[in-house]
């Protein structure tokens, strides 16, 4: 196993003029290049290997048992009966649901696949430290936008250029403030600094970590603070621009459809 994740998904959005296939992930930072290698690897796998009987008995079996749970609620009925008007379903569909789903065949599953999973014309949306994950994600595309957390568009070539001054000295307790949903929510940091090499703990409402893979690159300054979220251990994303006292970034953490989250911040004085 290579760790990258606790899970990746894949999904259809149907709808009755258009829609689109989904796959997403929650990754590290570091492996986010290795994990899109990995998603081209399936999707092309979907798209050119035939799958196995057993594969296809076993999608079925799911497909027709889940079916009278959708059904159970007064809710899921309505919303059975509101698709069928809105696709403009035949009238029994619903009651023939089940058979459909039994004639499918190998075939029908190639060739679907061949029409609809398309790697090529794939759009990559990645959230989180673009200084890092910019010189990852180039294999992958030409075309690259970036845009800040306030969704403004950034110049993508101002990233990834080598520091031409020394490493921003970091050392010693940073007091920084996270704009968290509207609230002000006060994050500590505890630095100690050896070189470009950088170690430490966060400390936080959201709880408590030890800071891992730190580094300082002329000003910017990137961590992983290892961390315990609601019971579960989350690896936070920190990226900040140094400015004597003063830190400024982004916190991202690992959960879906959570945006990066902005910091400021400055070293206590001792």
């Amino acid at each position: 196993a290579k760790r990258y994740t606790y899970g990746a998904y894949s999904r259809f959005d149907t709808k009755r003029l258009a829609g689109n296939f989904q796959a997403t992930a929650e990754v590290r930072t570091p492996v986010t290049g290795d994990s899109l290698k990995e998603f081209f690897y399936e999707l092309n796998r979907i798209r050119n290997e035939k799958v196995s009987e057993k594969e296809l008995r076993d999608a079925k079996s799911f497909l027709m048992g889940v079916f009278p749970l959708r059904a159970e609620t007064q809710e899921g009925l309505t919303n059975l009966l509101v698709s069928q008007q809105l696709y403009d379903l035949p009238a029994d569909y619903l009651q023939t649901y089940r058979d459909k789903v039994n004639a499918v065949t190998l075939e029908d599953v190639e060739r679907v696949a061949k029409k609809y999973i398309a790697p090529d014309k794939i759009a990559i949306v990645i959230v989180g430290d673009a200084e890092e994950i910019l010189k990852q994600v180039k294999p992958y595309s030409t075309k690259i936008e970036v845009f800040d957390t306030e969704g403004k568009a950034v110049d993508a070539s101002s990233y990834g250029k080598v520091s031409s001054g020394a490493a921003a000295n970091v050392n010693g307790k940073w007091n920084l403030t996270i704009d968290f949903q509207g609230q002000q929510l006060p994050v500590t940091l505890m630095l100690k600094q050896d070189g470009e090499k950088v170690s430490g703990s966060l400390d936080s409402m959201m709880g408590k970590g030890d800071i891992s893979e730190a580094k300082v690159s002329g000003n910017k300054f990137t961590a992983i603070a290892k961390s315990q979220i609601q019971g579960q251990s989350v690896d936070l994303n920190i990226s900040g621009t140094v400015d004597g006292d003063s830190m400024k970034g982004t916190i991202t953490v690992p959960m879906p459809g959570a945006p990066p989250f902005s910091f400021t911040g400055t070293r206590a004085k001792e």
